[in-house]
C-alpha cells in the first residue's frame, strides 16, 4: 500500500493535480498490471461503504470531493500484518490518494454532508468479479467482493 501526495499547481483562480500518470505509478505495480477503468462513488454524509476487495485488481483511490475516513484490511493470509487495519482521512482538501494491492480490504465512511471517491482500477487480462474473500471481523463474517 503506498500514499501519494500529487504535485499541485496554485494560484489565485485555484489549483490543479494530477492523480494519475502512467509513468509514476507503472512503478509501483507489477509488469502487465495496466490500470484500465475508473469508477466514482457518491455518497451522503454518515454512509459507511463496507469492506470489500478482490484478489487481482490494484486500485488507486481519492476522494475528490468532501472527506472520507478510508480503511484498509490486510486480507494476505499469509503476512505478519493479516486482519490488521489502518485509518486514514482523504479529502478534497489533502488531495492524497491510496493505492491498494490485491488482497487488501477496502472501505470508506463519509464525515462531510457529501463526498465524491474515486477509484481506478489495474489488472492483468479482462475484468470479472473475483472469488468472494471472508473475513472474520467482531465475530461476524464480511464478505469482500
Amino acid at each position: 500500500m503506498y500514499i501519494i501526495t500529487p504535485n499541485k499547481f496554485r494560484d489565485l483562480r485555484g489549483e490543479i493535480w494530477t492523480a494519475f500518470t502512467d509513468e509514476h505509478l507503472s512503478k509501483l505495480v507489477p509488469d502487465g498490471i495496466k490500470f484500465k477503468h475508473d469508477k466514482f462513488i457518491n455518497s451522503y454524509f454518515n454512509v459507511l461503504r463496507g469492506i470489500h476487495g478482490d484478489v487481482k485488481t490494484y486500485k488507486l483511490a481519492a476522494c475528490v470531493y468532501g472527506e472520507v475516513h478510508q480503511v484498509v484490511v490486510d486480507c494476505r493470509k499469509d503476512s505478519s500484518t493479516y486482519l490488521k487495519w489502518e485509518k486514514f482521512i482523504i479529502s478534497s482538501k489533502n488531495q492524497q490518494l491510496i493505492l491498494l494491492p490485491p488482497n487488501m480490504g477496502n472501505s470508506h465512511y463519509v464525515s462531510s454532508r457529501e463526498a465524491v471517491y474515486y477509484y481506478k482500477l489495474a489488472y492483468e487480462g479482462e475484468y470479472m468479479d473475483a472469488p468472494l474473500i471472508n473475513l472474520l471481523m467482531h465475530g461476524m463474517i464480511v464478505e469482500l467482493l
